[in-house]
């Protein structure tokens, strides 16, 4: 009897030296591959490219970006009802709208302005147009690095799921030898369970949403089907970014294309006032509805001038709430980041122990699922900092890192 428990720890041990080199031994290989290059990924530039350029009008670029939205919000609602649908939903279709500034600044109908005020209203819809490109490629950058996101969810989902299986076959065994109870396979076996229904349901709506954008970005099913995305592998140093904020709210406003284009608008207002009052004749007959006219005319001003104010005050806004959003998620990242270099570094002992026989397999693989896990919340964390990122950039049409310096910024 006892040679037969020395002979099956050493079949278990032999077969854990096999097992370990495909997967155990090189775990942190294998989580890092979320972020290696891809052989003609497409970076985010390219993406913005593809959606946004001179051959694409921008009424087509902008409906192509909603309609990508609205389907990867439906996706998400079917497949994720409770909670996350709304929530996605919410987060696609309402943050940072690309029509909320443009908006503010051509809310006063042209109707209202005679001939004379035709060319300024044309330089206030070229400005509200500049904004409306900015804001389509910020939009373009959210779900780029949310896909991404997402890919590298579910490819660590799926390295859970192969240690969990690789852990389940070690508590079999360890079953068999008398040294682990059976209830721990079943609850191990409810564990696997849930990641592979989770798994599969993400996969399925991610799917989807890689659809949509692959839609967004190319009207050629060939090339939607060949299009990969490239992950971003630098990740942000918090250190890197220091901000004076009152200095980059000024300098946002005095570069946003929506302060030239209320500015146009009042031009146009005003000399619209002027025209009326020189004009007597009305439909009416000669001075019937003149002193009306006029009024409305200086009341189209005063909203004009007003409008400017709301817009400004919206761009300074923009700048202080985004780049409180931007530290936070900077500030999760480099916490989750803290964990993972933790349990990291942990793992690394564990598996020297485990080539010297100190501790268990089903040791080792439960502190890489720990690990996976920590990882994974890590690049989540990334993704999220970036978005925000980009949200910062597009308030103040300048670098996170440098905000007084002006670069188109992809966006």
């Amino acid at each position: 009897m006892l040679r037969q428990i020395i002979l099956l720890i050493t079949l278990i041990s032999f077969s854990v030296q096999v097992i370990a080199q495909e997967l155990h031994l090189n775990i942190h290989q294998e989580v890092n591959k979320v972020l290696e290059p891809k052989e003609g990924g497409l970076d985010l530039k390219q993406i913005q490219d593809l959606t946004l350029n001179d051959q694409i009008d921008l009424k087509i670029s902008y409906e192509r970006l909603f309609q990508a939205q609205k389907k990867i919000a439906q996706a998400r609602a079917e497949y994720f009802p409770y909670g996350l649908g709304t929530i996605a939903a919410m987060y696609f279709l309402n943050v940072w709208n690309p029509l909320i500034l443009v908006e503010l600044v051509t809310s006063l109908p042209s109707k209202w302005y005679n001939v004379q005020s035709e060319k300024n209203l044309r330089w206030a819809q070229k400005y509200s147009f500049k904004a409306l490109e900015h804001n389509i490629k910020a939009q373009v950058a959210h779900l780029y690095y949310g896909l991404l996101k997402e890919e590298a969810t579910l490819k660590l989902t799926e390295v859970q799921i192969r240690l969990m299986e690789k852990l389940l076959t070690a508590v079999k065994e360890e079953v068999e030898l008398g040294i682990s109870d059976y209830t721990d396979i079943e609850n191990l076996e409810i564990r696997i369970l849930d990641a592979r229904d989770i798994y599969l349901k993400f996969s399925a709506y991610h799917a989807q949403s890689t659809a949509a954008f692959n839609q967004m970005i190319s009207q050629d099913p060939e090339f939607s089907k060949l299009a990969k995305l490239q992950p971003v592998a630098e990740f942000n140093v918090r250190d890197e970014y220091t901000t004076n904020l009152e200095q980059a709210a000024l300098a946002a406003v005095e570069r946003a294309p929506e302060i030239v284009s209320a500015d146009y608008m009042i031009v146009a207002a005003r000399k619209a006032k002027k025209s009326i009052r020189w004009s007597v004749l009305s439909f009416s007959g000669i001075g019937f509805g003149y002193w009306s006219r006029v009024q409305v005319a200086g009341s189209k001003v005063e909203a004009a001038e007003l409008n400017r104010e709301l817009v400004e005050t919206t761009i300074k806004n923009q700048v202080y709430v985004t780049h409180s959003a931007f530290m936070r998620a900077m500030d999760l990242f480099n916490a989750e980041e803290a964990i993972s270099s933790g349990t990291s570094f942990f793992t690394e002992v564990k598996i020297e122990q485990f080539k010297g026989r100190e501790v268990s397999l089903r040791t080792l693989l439960e502190t890489e699922l720990l690990f996976v896990k920590d990882y994974t919340e890590t690049i989540v964390a990334h993704y999220d900092s970036l978005i925000k990122k980009i949200d910062f950039e597009r308030a103040i049409l300048g670098t996170a890192k440098d905000p007084s310096i002006q670069t188109n910024l992809n966006i």
